[in-house]
């Protein structure tokens, strides 16, 4: 089996966690979480928020070991030094997967666009899951193509993608 990366973000839960079952799937799992302070104070999150994370990093990390998952935490000013430290982490760790969930925000999916390129780069397949939303934002369009404007339409297009007895 190889080495596979899963890498938190505000995802702080081993129970139903598309992008982590994904990982121990694929392979031996090392977790990641990367924290961000210059971030958090661009993105205005209030210490009580981050206090919030702390808390859940010290509750994830006793739920990984008891899977026998190593926690690495790791602290970067921001979402730009993210994309390099990932490439240096890949090469030294061996990895032959990325795994992680989707972020839906505009710095977010920018973000992970110079990773994925990153990723690219090394060889190493990253894969996004789209974790926390019933289906992909971009697959409920209109007949145009494009994002509904009104909710009756929107809603009506959801139900019909849905399984018919709900989830």
């Amino acid at each position: 089996m190889s080495r596979v990366l899963h890498w938190f973000r505000t995802d702080l839960r081993t129970h139903d966690n598309l992008a982590l079952a994904a990982a121990q799937a694929a392979g031996t799992v090392i977790a990641l979480y990367i924290a961000t302070p210059r971030q958090w104070q661009l993105h205005h999150d209030a210490p009580v928020k981050q206090d919030y994370w702390r808390r859940n990093l010290h509750a994830l990390d006793e739920e990984l070991r008891a899977l026998g998952i190593p926690l690495v935490c790791v602290e970067v000013p921001a979402y730009a030094d993210i994309p390099p430290l990932l490439g240096r982490l890949l090469t030294l760790w061996q990895v032959g997967a990325l795994h992680c969930n989707r972020e839906y925000a505009c710095n977010e999916e920018g973000r992970d666009a110079r990773v994925r390129e990153v990723c690219r780069g090394l060889g190493v397949p990253m894969h996004v899951h789209d974790d926390d939303v019933l289906v992909a934002p971009e697959r409920v369009m209109n007949r145009s193509g494009e994002p509904f404007k009104v909710f009756t339409p929107f809603a009506r297009t959801l139900r019909a993608m849905l399984p018919p007895h709900g989830i």
